[in-house]
C-alpha cells in the first residue's frame, strides 16, 4: 500500500460520531472504516492501479474546509445550467443557492437526513450497495467519512433537468469533501441529471465521491458527468448503475480538471433487454493525469451496449484507459461495442490503454479497440493549403474529433457550457 501516514488524522479529521444516524448506517461506516484502515490507500503495485499513483494523496494532511465559501462562487455559470439544483459548497449543502428540494414534477430531491425520513426504504437499500467497499478502497473512504448526500427518485417522466453541483474554494490547508449521490429511476420513469465538480483556481483538495444509480425496468436515465476541478485538486470517483429489463442508462462524462483524476465506473446490465451508453471526453494538458476504469456487465439476453472514451492529451500529460466488457453465460445475443480512441498533440503526452472483453456467452457480438494517435498531417496539409493558419486548422480537426460526444450531451445549457469551455482550453494549448 501507499504511505499511510496521514491515515489517522484523515479519519479524525471528518470521522465524527453522528449519533442521530440510525444502527444500520452505523454499523456501514464502522464496516468501511475497518476496511480502508486495513488495506490504505491503494499502491501503484496492484493491477489495477499500476500506472496511478495516489501517494500525494496518502501524504496529504487533508482538513475540513471552513465555512463561508459560498460567496466566491457567486455569478458561477454552473449555476445557471439547470432550474432545478442541489449545490454544495467544500461538502456542505447550500440552502442559498439550491433550489427544488422536495417531490414536484416527477422527482423527489432531497438530502440524507430527508430521505431517511422520507424514503427510508430507498435509502437503505440502496447506500453502499452497489459500490463495495470491499473491493474499493476510495469508496470505502467515503463510506466511512461522508457528511451528506443527495438523494433522487424519479417516479414519472420529469420535464427538467436535476442538478447537483459540488464547488471546492480555496483554503489555506488542502481540504476534502466527500460526496455522495443515490439515485433511483422508479419503472416507466425517465430522468436526466446533471452532476458536476468545479474548483476555484488555485484550490488544492481532494474530492472523493461515490454515485450509486439504480434504473427499474423500462426506465430511463441520461446522466452528464463534469469534471472541471482546480489543477492544483486531485479528484477519485466511484460510480455504478444497475439497470434493470428493458431500461436504459447513459452517462456523458467530461474530464478537463484535476491534477490527478481517477474515476472507476461500472455499469450492470441485469435485465433482459436493457441498454447502457458510456461516453467520455478528456482533455488534459501540462502534467494532468487522468484514470479511467470501466466494466460494462451484461448479466442478461439481449443487452445493448456502447462505450467511446475519447481522450485528447498535450503537454506531458497522461492518460489510462481499462475498459472491461463482461459478459456472462446467460447473456446471450449480447450486443457490445467498446472503443478509445486518443489524440496526442504533443511529443511528451502519453497513453496507457487496455481494452478487454471477457465472454462467456456463445451467441453474442462483441467489439473493442483503442488508437493513439497524432493530427492528420494529410487533413492539416489541405486545410493549409486553403489558406487556414495553423493553429486554426490543428483546432477544427480537433474539435471535429470531440464532436461526436459535445453533439450527445441531452441538457443544451450544458452542451453550450462545454463547447466554450473546450474551445477556450483548446486554444490555451501550444503544440509549436
Amino acid at each position: 500500500m501507499e504511505s499511510t501516514q496521514q491515515l489517522p488524522g484523515l479519519l479524525t479529521a471528518f470521522g465524527g460520531r453522528r449519533e442521530e444516524e440510525p444502527a444500520w448506517l452505523r454499523d456501514l461506516r464502522q464496516q468501511a472504516r475497518d476496511r480502508f484502515e486495513s488495506v490504505g490507500f491503494p499502491s501503484s503495485k496492484l493491477e489495477e492501479w499500476k500506472n496511478t499513483s495516489v501517494a500525494a494523496i496518502a501524504s496529504t494532511d487533508y482538513a475540513p474546509a471552513p465555512a463561508g465559501g459560498s460567496a466566491a462562487f457567486a455569478g458561477h455559470p454552473a449555476l445557471d445550467f439547470c432550474a432545478r439544483r442541489l449545490v454544495f459548497v467544500d461538502g456542505r449543502l447550500d440552502t442559498e443557492l439550491s433550489t427544488g428540494l422536495g417531490d414536484r414534477d416527477g422527482v423527489w430531491v432531497g438530502t440524507l437526513a430527508q430521505a431517511r425520513d422520507q424514503q427510508a426504504q430507498l435509502t437503505e437499500s440502496l447506500l453502499a450497495r452497489r459500490v463495495a467497499p470491499e473491493s474499493q478502497p476510495f469508496a470505502a473512504l467515503n463510506t466511512a467519512l461522508f457528511d451528506d448526500a443527495t438523494v433522487i427518485r424519479a417516479h414519472g417522466a420529469a420535464a427538467e433537468p436535476i442538478h447537483v453541483l459540488h464547488l471546492a474554494s480555496r483554503t489555506e490547508q488542502p481540504a476534502a469533501s466527500f460526496p455522495r449521490l443515490l439515485v433511483q429511476v422508479d419503472a416507466q420513469a425517465e430522468l436526466k441529471l446533471v452532476e458536476s465538480f468545479f474548483g476555484a483556481e488555485g484550490a488544492e483538495g481532494l474530492t472523493c465521491s461515490v454515485c450509486e444509480i439504480d434504473v427499474a425496468d423500462n426506465a430511463g436515465l441520461e446522466h452528464v458527468r463534469l469534471q472541471f476541478e482546480s489543477g492544483n485538486a486531485h479528484h477519485v470517483g466511484n460510480a455504478h448503475a444497475t439497470v434493470a429489463r428493458s431500461g436504459r442508462y447513459a452517462c456523458h462524462a467530461f474530464d478537463f480538471g484535476a491534477k490527478l483524476a481517477r474515476v472507476d465506473s461500472t455499469a450492470k446490465l441485469n435485465g433482459e433487454g436493457s441498454n447502457c451508453l458510456l461516453n467520455c471526453l478528456y482533455l488534459v494538458s501540462d502534467k494532468q493525469h487522468v484514470d479511467n476504469h470501466t466494466t460494462l456487465d451484461h448479466a442478461m439476453p439481449h443487452g445493448d451496449s456502447r462505450e467511446v472514451y475519447k481522450g485528447i492529451l498535450a503537454d506531458n500529460a497522461r492518460a489510462v484507459f481499462n475498459g472491461r466488457i463482461r459478459v456472462q453465460l446467460d447473456a446471450q445475443k449480447t450486443d457490445a461495442k467498446q472503443s478509445n480512441p486518443n489524440l496526442l498533440m504533443t511529443e511528451g503526452a502519453l497513453v496507457h490503454t487496455r481494452p478487454q472483453l471477457e465472454i462467456y456467452a456463445d451467441d453474442v457480438k462483441c467489439t473493442h479497440g483503442a488508437t493513439i494517435g497524432e493530427l492528420d498531417a494529410e487533413a492539416m496539409f489541405y486545410l493549409q493549403s486553403r489558406g487556414i493558419g495553423s493553429t486554426e486548422a490543428r483546432n477544427m480537426l480537433v474539435r471535429g474529433f470531440a464532436a461526436e460526444l459535445l453533439d450527445q450531451v441531452p441538457v443544451e445549457s450544458v452542451r453550450q457550457f462545454l463547447e466554450e469551455a473546450f474551445g477556450r482550453r483548446l486554444d490555451a494549448i501550444r503544440t509549436a
